[in-house]
């Protein structure tokens, strides 16, 4: 790969998947800053593994596993730092309880996050197009059928779909 294109795509994953990764990261360390470090170690290792990665395949798993092993290696060396400054005493604390949830699957994690995104979206939009959109996605009703219910022509049914759908993308738009 010629340096240029490298960079080229480098940036392009970089401006993409970096605040997905300092969202994963912060989810498990709860801190800010150490997640932003982590997350910019993760793409120090990406710029060096370039060669190496199938980069024609979704990047977003490597991306996230490397994370998920740098989160480890931190709240390790947090734990032992608290070993040696308590002298031995064993922890049980926020630590201890990342580490295991982190051997929970990324997408549970993601899906409940968006969950909870995507239904404040709803509630927030106009009584109209949330209607609607509820009638269509969550009631499976076709557009015929919405818009004898609601009294109005099929292009207005599908007008208030693609409002709603516009603002669910601008709102989730860094899960997509």
């Amino acid at each position: 790969m010629e340096p240029e294109q490298k960079k080229r795509l480098f940036e392009e994953i970089y401006c993409n998947h970096l605040p997905k990764i300092v969202f994963f990261a912060n989810h498990y360390l709860e801190n800010k800053e150490e997640a932003e470090c982590v997350a910019h170690e993760v793409f120090i290792t990406l710029w060096n593994k370039m060669n190496e990665i199938d980069l024609t395949k979704e990047i977003l798993p490597y991306l996230i596993t490397v994370t998920k092993n740098r989160c480890l290696n931190v709240i390790k060396a947090r734990k032992v730092k608290a070993r040696f400054n308590e002298h031995g005493r064993v922890i049980h604390d926020i630590d201890s309880l990342n580490r295991l949830s982190l051997e929970e699957p990324v997408g549970k994690i993601y899906s409940s996050d968006l969950e909870s995104i995507i239904n404040k979206t709803i509630t927030q939009m106009s009584k109209t197009v949330r209607d609607t959109f509820i009638l269509s996605r969550y009631k499976k009703m076709s557009y015929a059928e919405i818009s004898q219910i609601e009294g109005i022509t099929p292009k207005a049914v599908e007008y208030r779909i693609m409002s709603a759908l516009r603002i669910l993308r601008k709102k989730c738009k860094d899960y997509l």
